[in-house]
């Protein structure tokens, strides 16, 4: 199993546990979001939503795994992820599928998610048809994606935008100057405290770094001490996994 996924079942195990203790297989996504500021091993943790598409799993799933031992993990994964008869997936269909997709969509892109759906209501409304319904293949996203080693690369044999090249496009001008140094102060707290991130915790570390905004600043210029807190942990979650942080 890849070192990224199994970092990331090991903290969904730990986060999950916070969350509920009596029951950490059933926990909720919404909980299991406000536990990850708890886990002094996993404090970076994404949540649920974005753990669920990197690794391809329904929530349950995903917990199911992460509750796993050693390489059952890896079998589990792979049996939950594996779909019958899938020999007639080719790099040539999952492209032409992508590029099918696409055109209904009139877009120059698509995201794991955008795919899922449409293929969901195309295959519904071909099982719908009377005499020959339930007659239309189409690829799922895994199965897209390991026909050509990746989605991005799936995307581009489609003649499609990777996702890096939508997300560039599409951004939204980030703030430079105080809301950006918010997240980057905030991260730097992250990093070098190596303990539970409170309010309190980063106005205690804040007092000994020479240019680092209040407290006051990061919470009132983000909505909040969580809402901060968040996109700092994003941001070391793309350094750990090697992706470029936004301006």
């Amino acid at each position: 199993m890849p070192r990224n996924e199994r970092w990331l079942l090991d903290g969904v195990a730990e986060v999950a546990g916070l969350a509920d203790p009596q029951s950490p297989r059933t926990v909720s996504q919404r909980a299991f979001d406000a536990a990850r500021a708890r886990s002094l091993l996993y404090p970076d943790l994404p949540r649920a939503k974005r753990i669920t598409e990197k690794l391809g799993l329904k929530w349950r799933d995903v917990l199911t795994v992460a509750h796993a031992w050693g390489d059952e993990q890896g079998r589990l994964i792979a049996a939950k992820t594996r779909e019958p008869n899938a020999k007639w997936v080719t790099p040539e269909n999952a492209a032409s599928s992508l590029a099918v997709i696409a055109k209904r969509l009139n877009t120059t892109s698509l995201t794991g998610g955008d795919y899922r759906r449409e293929r969901a209501r195309m295959l519904a409304n071909d099982a719908k048809r009377w005499m020959h319904g339930r007659q239309l293949r189409m690829p799922s996203e895994q199965q897209v994606a390991r026909a050509h080693g990746s989605w991005d690369a799936a995307l581009r044999a489609a003649g499609l935008q990777s996702t890096t090249q939508r997300s560039r496009q599409h951004a939204k001008p980030r703030p430079r100057g105080i809301d950006n140094d918010c997240v980057v102060a905030v991260a730097r707290y992250l990093k070098e405290a190596g303990r539970h991130p409170t309010p309190a915790g980063y106005k205690d570390w804040r007092s000994t770094q020479k240019a680092a905004p209040s407290l006051d600043t990061v919470t009132r210029r983000h909505g909040g001490w969580p809402a901060v807190l968040s996109e700092a942990q994003d941001r070391l979650l793309e350094e750990k996994l090697g992706i470029a942080p936004r301006p």
